[in-house]
């Protein structure tokens, strides 16, 4: 799929589709490095069989897991006409699977009707955005494919994406930044880089949105605020004060953060964040931050690794500076 997008022009709005397929696309592999690892042993694959019949309902229930656990149901489908073709098939197993999952498409408007009508609501959305930067290509049929995603799906991202190509009224309509927006925003900075949409759609969830001012003072000095901010546009200082003179430190800009370590620490701003040119933040509190963690434990741990990961930088490059003064 991501190669039939290649064959066109590239466009901005194809960013969200490439990224929904290769999520999809890393999904599936997970998956498949489970039902390998199933059928390389067979002896698990009996296990979970023999306690599915057992009469100790205890044994059901854990065997039952299990087998939830090696596999989606809505992804089993791809691999039965691979299970189908047997040992004395013919044909390599990549030919099955692009026989039988139609993963050869000749143009783009056959990719988007696909895509369309996936499953997976993040490639339905990718879609949705890619063709709108088509429809005077596209034509008539593309606003009637659009209307029928709207009657089909209950999804309230999908119907909201919708909506916006279709100039409807959403409740996204106040925000400067659409959810798409907002997730790739995210998906490309280190903080959430590696984390998957669903994960991202959890965080977007929690983030508030504000705009930013040339010398607007975000937080103080000693304030007592504990925010963590993302900057999606303009630039930031950060200013410190040593004695009465003011020093900026540094000024950051779109795709940097700043303030998280008071998400952490119940201690004062150890320095001021001042506007340098006006932009667009979003902003997370600490009260959202432990509803995302309670929501979904995993998310923490990467955010931890690449908070972990940059606070250790920033100590070697203190070390360093300090090294540095004494030499000279």
């Amino acid at each position: 799929m991501l190669a039939s997008l290649d064959t066109g022009a590239p466009l901005d709005a194809d960013t969200f589709l490439r990224v929904a397929l290769e999520n999809a696309h890393r999904q599936i592999l997970s998956l498949l490095v489970q039902l390998l690892a199933v059928w390389a042993s067979p002896e698990v694959a009996r296990l979970v069989e023999s306690g599915l019949h057992d009469t100790d309902r205890h044994k059901r229930a854990s065997a039952l897991e299990a087998l939830e656990s090696l596999s989606e149901r809505r992804f089993t489908r791809l691999f039965l006409p691979i299970l189908a073709a047997g040992d004395g098939q013919q044909e390599d197993w990549r030919e099955v699977a692009r026989r039988q999952w139609s993963l050869t498409t000749t143009d783009i408007p056959t990719l988007l009707a696909m895509c369309l009508q996936d499953t997976n609501k993040w490639v339905a959305m990718g879609a949705v955005l890619s063709g709108q930067a088509r429809a005077s290509i596209l034509g008539q049929v593309w606003k009637g494919q659009l209307a029928q995603l709207a009657d089909a799906s209950t999804d309230s991202d999908v119907l909201n994406t919708v909506g916006h190509a279709l100039g409807m009224e959403t409740f996204e309509s106040h925000r400067a930044l659409s959810l798409t927006d907002i997730i790739l925003f995210l998906k490309r900075i280190p903080l959430y880089g590696s984390m998957t949409l669903d994960q991202l759609r959890t965080i977007a969830a929690h983030l508030t949105e504000r705009d930013m001012f040339p010398g607007e003072i975000i937080f103080h000095e000693g304030d007592g605020s504990y925010e963590l901010y993302l900057i999606v546009s303009g630039k930031v200082d950060i200013v410190k004060h040593y004695g009465a003179a003011p020093r900026t430190l540094a000024t950051l800009q779109a795709g940097d953060f700043f303030g998280e370590m008071a998400i952490f620490e119940d201690r004062p701003r150890s320095a001021a964040a001042v506007g340098a040119e006006q932009g667009i933040l979003l902003v997370l509190s600490p009260e959202r931050f432990r509803q995302i963690v309670l929501q979904d434990p995993a998310i923490s741990f990467e955010i931890f690794r690449v908070l972990s990961f940059r606070i250790r930088r920033f100590d070697e490059e203190t070390m360093e500076a300090a090294r540095s003064l004494e030499n000279h």
